[in-house]
């Protein structure tokens, strides 16, 4: 009778550990980020082509990578809370098997195990003529440290462009600062190998570019000024049909 009780004690022992492991959740490994929300504005990150990922390591090292170089620190778990530290700033929130939240100053990122795909571009073509560039292109994307943005999704508009005969216009609205300084440089292009050559006019600025034409018929249009590189994906703005007689 008392190994009966005994192993009836060890069974309920055994039943009453099993929730007890199921919340053991593992949070080591790659997490990406699928979701950003920064006050009432929830964004979806493969929308706007954001690929950050979170590593978090055995010995609580956390590693944070989006744009530039990877971002190390440390990670705590408390219960299903965790906390995120990186450059001395934490960062908590819940976590489960299959996401991990943390916030911090009103910024919340939801991670998932689920890997984002990035927005990825044509291949370059070189045009056979400089014809093929003319005309007036929308901005779609634009890339930063290899990252490419749709600027629809993040509610960010730049200005069109016009490439005519060796000239770049950029169409500017009344407050915008970014259309009007890049006009400001007297962008002039030449055709050369397949591609439009951008030189800046205006004395003492060494601005300097090209104009490629994609696979796809879109446009890379990349721009170097005192070091800084700006890339910019453009669609071709379609002429008006013209009404039917």
């Amino acid at each position: 009778m008392k190994k009966l009780i005994s192993l009836v004690l060890a069974l309920c022992m055994a039943c009453m550990l099993i929730p007890a492991l199921a919340d053991d959740i593992n949070v080591t490994g790659e997490w990406y980020l699928k979701i950003m929300k920064m006050g009432d504005q929830e964004m979806d990150a493969a929308a706007l082509g954001f690929t950050a990922t979170l590593s978090l390591s055995e010995n609580g090292t956390a590693v944070f990578g989006m744009i530039g170089e990877p971002q190390t620190g440390t990670w705590t778990l408390d219960g299903d809370t965790i906390t995120v530290t990186i450059d001395d700033s934490p960062a908590s929130g819940p976590v489960t098997a299959d996401s991990l939240t943390i916030e911090a100053d009103g910024q919340v990122m939801v991670f998932t195990r689920e890997a984002t795909q990035a927005i990825t571009m044509a291949d370059p073509k070189p045009a056979e003529t400089a014809e093929e560039f003319y005309g007036e292109w929308t901005c779609a994307f634009v890339e930063m440290d290899g990252t490419i943005m749709n600027l629809s999704a993040m509610g960010l508009v730049y200005p069109n462009v016009t490439l005519g005969d060796g000239t770049v216009e950029f169409i500017a609205g009344e407050d915008d600062l970014f259309g009007t300084i890049f006009n400001m440089l007297g962008l002039q292009s030449s055709f050369e190998d397949g591609v439009l050559k951008i030189v800046a006019t205006v004395e003492g600025a060494n601005a300097t570019g090209t104009a490629q034409m994609l696979q796809d018929g879109m446009l890379k249009f990349s721009l170097d000024n005192e070091g800084t590189t700006l890339i910019l994906y453009y669609t071709r703005v379609q002429a008006a049909e013209e009404p039917a007689a």
